[in-house]
């Protein structure tokens, strides 16, 4: 509810860059701890399965704000949108945030955390403790590797491809919110779907077989896209290179495996953030 640039001037837009890193900052140490507390909660033959329905949650959180960009879209006009609509979708976010701290207070410490309180084995300075590990450096080269996967598929086919497909099938920017929620219900299956096959079979051998899976349908769907143009053509392999994106969910259970649970957090979280970066 920042006033804007008619109140304000240029200190409207800068304020709300400001919120925005802030926003950064808070979600930089969320989803890593968020991969953390439900790796050390569940069980571990279940433990791949429960991190990859944390991850097609997250992609679902794309899908609600897809939904209310086509709600504000139905509903206002250009002019209204751009004049006051658009903070809808921020009062919708901040009423989901508002949420999300009433339900922290009924968390629980994971047991691994409480055991290493019990035996007073907490890090004083995790993060100089992670530097101190064995091999570290391959833990984190190959963390970060990873976190370059999981963003690749994020934001490359769900959040950028929708908007750049219209322009090359000549579809309206609402058309392409369609095809992004196609992205999005894609990924999100194809992520719970693969952390549970990693449970039955093993990371190695899943990861291997969808990564390279993956590389051979992203290469025909961009021919389609760039050279054939059919429109069903495209939205049939959009959607199963989405379901294949699938492979993003290897990000957490893999760093979750590297790092010991005293600098587990600390280790994820650099290694994600400066990645991500």
């Amino acid at each position: 509810f920042i006033p804007g640039y008619e109140t304000l001037g240029f200190l409207a837009p800068v304020l709300l860059i400001l919120i925005r890193i802030f926003q950064g900052i808070a979600i930089g140490g969320e989803l890593p701890g968020a991969w953390v507390f439900v790796r050390e909660h569940c069980q571990e033959k279940q433990k791949a399965f429960f991190l990859s329905c944390l991850n097609s949650a997250m992609a679902l959180g794309i899908l609600l704000g897809s939904i209310v960009f086509l709600i504000i879209n139905a509903f206002f006009s250009i002019e209204e949108i751009a004049a006051y609509a658009w903070r809808i979708a921020f009062f919708v976010g901040g009423i989901f945030g508002i949420i999300s701290i009433y339900l922290r207070r009924f968390l629980q410490e994971t047991p691994v955390f409480k055991q290493m309180k019990k035996e007073s084995s907490l890090s004083s300075f995790p993060l100089r403790d992670l530097f101190k590990e064995k091999d570290i450096v391959k833990n984190l080269f190959s963390s970060m590797m990873m976190t370059w996967v999981l963003t690749g598929c994020v934001i490359v086919l769900v959040l950028l491809m929708p908007k750049f497909m219209p322009s090359i099938l000549n579809l309206s920017g609402v058309e392409g919110s369609y095809l992004q929620i196609l992205g999005i219900l894609g990924i999100a299956l194809g992520g719970a779907f693969m952390g549970y096959l990693v449970d039955k079979f093993g990371l190695f051998k899943i990861c291997i077989f969808f990564s390279l899976t993956f590389v051979f349908f992203s290469f025909l769907y961009f021919y389609a896209l760039y050279e054939l143009k059919n429109l069903v053509l495209v939205c049939i392999l959009y959607s199963i290179v989405c379901f294949l994106g699938g492979i993003n969910v290897f990000a957490p259970i893999l760093m979750s495996e590297v790092f010991r649970a005293k600098i587990r957090f600390s280790g994820i979280s650099f290694s994600y953030n400066i990645a991500y970066a």
